[in-house]
C-alpha cells in the first residue's frame, strides 16, 4: 500500500510516460507540477488555456516550454472543452484539472455529442 507522496512518483517514474492534456493551464501551481511530472518523464504536456499567461508563469518558474504543444484558449470553459476533446481523439492519455471551474469540466468530459 502506498502510504507517501513519494512512493507514488517512484511508482509512476517505472510505467509509460502518459500525455497529459491540462485544462485551463495558465496556474502557477498547476504549471509547477507539471513542470515536476515532465523534468520525472512521468508526462509529455499539452497545455490548454491563455497562452500569454502560460508563458509568462512558465518563465517565472523555469519551466522550459520549447517542445511542448500549447492551444491558446482563454475561456475556461472552452479550454475544458479543448483539453476534452484532446482525450477523446486520442491525442493525450489524461486529463488534468487546471484553473477552471469543477463544472464547466465535467460538462465538457460528459458531453456525449463530442465523443
Amino acid at each position: 500500500m502506498i502510504k507517501h507522496l513519494a512512493e507514488l512518483v517512484e511508482m509512476a517514474k517505472k510505467k509509460s510516460t502518459q500525455r497529459l492534456a491540462v485544462a485551463a493551464a495558465a496556474d502557477k501551481a498547476v504549471l509547477q507540477a507539471v513542470k515536476r511530472a515532465t523534468e520525472d518523464n512521468i508526462v509529455t504536456p499539452v497545455l490548454v488555456g491563455n497562452k500569454s499567461n502560460i508563458k509568462e508563469i512558465s518563465s517565472e518558474i523555469g519551466f522550459n516550454l520549447d517542445n511542448i504543444k500549447i492551444y491558446d484558449e482563454a475561456n475556461p470553459s472552452e479550454a475544458a472543452k479543448k483539453a476534452v476533446s484532446l482525450v477523446k481523439e486520442g491525442e493525450a492519455d489524461v486529463l488534468m484539472k487546471g484553473l477552471v471551474s469543477t463544472g464547466p469540466l465535467l460538462k465538457a468530459v460528459l458531453d456525449k455529442e463530442k465523443g
